[in-house]
């Protein structure tokens, strides 16, 4: 059983999507090596969520909920269709080399909305409370406290 984090701000409302971007960049910012870099830690966000994902549900069905919130997104922010999060990014590539061929780069606003918009597409299926539960930051202390870790 995954054992999610709870931040200060949480109340005993339900968590939302919302709650969980934040919650998941937070977390990648705090181990990027560019913090200040805001599109590049949303996309580190969005990876890792991906390949969480992907471990727990399976390559083809994070993928297929990548894909569905890509189309979602794509139509207010074109660039999102370019994005692959399932294809492993060379070692030093940034974010901007994720321009479009119209060289409309991602921000990090963008990738928020995707990133909560897999999420809410997930949660409709299995609920939010078990989204938080697979997807919650963990530290690796953190890791302890679930049957072995993910």
């Amino acid at each position: 059983m995954v054992i999610p984090r709870i931040s200060e701000d949480m109340s005993s409302e339900p968590p939302s999507a919302r709650w969980l971007v934040r919650e998941l960049i937070r977390h990648a910012g705090a181990r990027s090596k560019t913090p200040d870099d805001l599109s590049e830690v949303a996309l580190a966000a969005c990876e890792t969520t991906y390949r969480d994902l992907a471990r727990e549900l399976g390559t083809a069905s994070a993928q297929a909920l990548v894909n569905r919130a890509q189309a979602q997104d794509a139509l207010t922010y074109p660039a999102l269709r370019e994005l692959r999060l399932y294809r492993e990014r060379k070692t030093g590539a940034t974010v901007g080399s994720t321009a479009t061929e119209s060289d409309q780069a991602i921000t990090a606003p963008q990738l928020e909305l995707l990133l909560e918009s897999l999420l809410t597409l997930l949660g409709r299926f299995v609920g939010i409370n078990i989204v938080t539960r697979l997807l919650s930051p963990r530290d690796a202390n953190d890791a302890t406290l679930n049957e072995g870790g993910r």
